[in-house]
């Protein structure tokens, strides 16, 4: 190492190494703004890959209502042809957010009988062109008309799903 000699009116007064006068700085960490590039980066990444799942996600509620809608229907078409306890069967359509399974040609609110199914959240019938019920026919299971029921989803009308109830009674899905 080398020295530096202080001189102070041609005296030598101290002798020090040089690396006392000449400070290293050394860093560690990160600085702030590096932090902030960071989540900024980590938010873009966020943002750009939820949209998809939450589209995936409205997708899947929006199929298993329809999945639940044609069991619904189908499963009162089938109670009618087999006259299950001698009846006929319909579905009432008259809420949003739920299909009432009832036993007769008309709904009735107070019949105890009555089988409820909840469609999934968010999930409604947003239109119905049969009506408010759909009453299928002893033994045959003709439907008393034929139409549609449009599934939609609360937060994205864009994202339906058609149900078609033809005039025998059979229940399939749009594609």
């Amino acid at each position: 190492m080398e020295n530096k000699t202080i001189q102070n009116n041609k005296k030598n007064i101290v002798s020090l190494p040089i690396s006392v006068f000449s400070a290293q700085k050394t860093t560690t960490g990160f600085s702030l703004i590096e932090i902030l590039i960071a989540i900024a980066i980590l938010l873009i990444i966020g943002g750009v890959s939820i949209s998809p799942f939450l589209n995936w996600r409205r997708e899947k509620a929006i199929d298993s209502a329809s999945d639940i809608t044609l069991s619904v229907l189908e499963e009162a078409r089938n109670l009618t042809i087999n006259a299950y306890k001698g009846n006929q069967y319909g579905v009432y359509l008259g809420t949003n957010d739920r299909l009432i399974t009832f036993i007769g040609t008309t709904y009735d609110s107070g019949t105890t009988s009555n089988i409820v199914t909840m469609l999934p959240t968010n999930e409604i019938i947003s239109t119905s062109t049969l009506g408010t019920s759909v009453v299928f026919q002893k033994f045959s299971g003709s439907a008393q008309g034929n139409g549609i029921i449009v599934l939609s989803d609360k937060n994205n009308a864009s994202t339906t799903r058609t149900i078609i109830v033809d005039i025998s009674g059979a229940v399939s899905q749009k594609k």
